[in-house]
């Protein structure tokens, strides 16, 4: 459900990219509207992803092994999550191509930019995405420091939601003070 719904997200992005939906309600309707709603549910899911992988949630680790069994688990989890979110981050590479050469109304244009940041590895500038990062940190980190990685992830995350979020209002009301 998550891949597809990302999947859907990115398509929409790329027909738009390429100039296959015209006019601002337009745009908005079938682009930036039904983006944001696949979103809601892919926010969760991303972020229960990084929940899931930590090591001390829930009840604490009585014994060394224990605590390495949860981190390969971890380990597991994630590298398991990155082989299904190739194909997005292939996408996203094509898209961010695109959108480069659009000429989108400001409001319209911050929007995508901020789903970009978003999307796993959506970031043209970053040498890696937050799987790849916690994952190279589960390799090398201190068990106890694992769960910090992860809330600080988490909360990147959700800073870059609420971005989405704000970006997505002020679109809204653009396209309608644009009638």
């Amino acid at each position: 459900m998550l891949l597809e719904a990302l999947l859907q997200v990115i398509e929409r992005l790329i027909a738009l990219a390429k100039g296959r939906i015209e006019g601002r309600r337009a745009v908005f309707d079938r682009v930036i509207e039904p983006t944001f709603n696949d979103l809601l549910s892919v926010h969760g899911d991303y972020i229960a992803m990084f929940e899931q992988a930590q090591v001390f949630a829930g009840s604490w680790p009585n014994t060394e092994l224990e605590i390495q069994a949860r981190v390969e688990a971890a380990k597991t989890q994630i590298r398991q999550r990155r082989r299904e979110f190739e194909p997005v981050r292939r996408k996203l590479e094509t898209l961010a191509q695109e959108l480069k050469t659009h000429n989108l109304p400001v409001d319209e244009r911050n929007f995508l930019e901020a789903v970009l940041r978003y999307l796993p590895s959506g970031e043209t500038s970053l040498p890696q995405s937050s799987a790849t990062a916690v994952l190279e940190y589960l390799d090398t980190a201190a068990p106890e420091q694992i769960d910090l990685l992860l809330a600080q992830t988490i909360q990147q995350h959700l800073n870059r939601w609420s971005q989405v979020c704000t970006t997505f209002a002020k679109a809204r009301v653009a396209v309608a003070e644009a009638r």
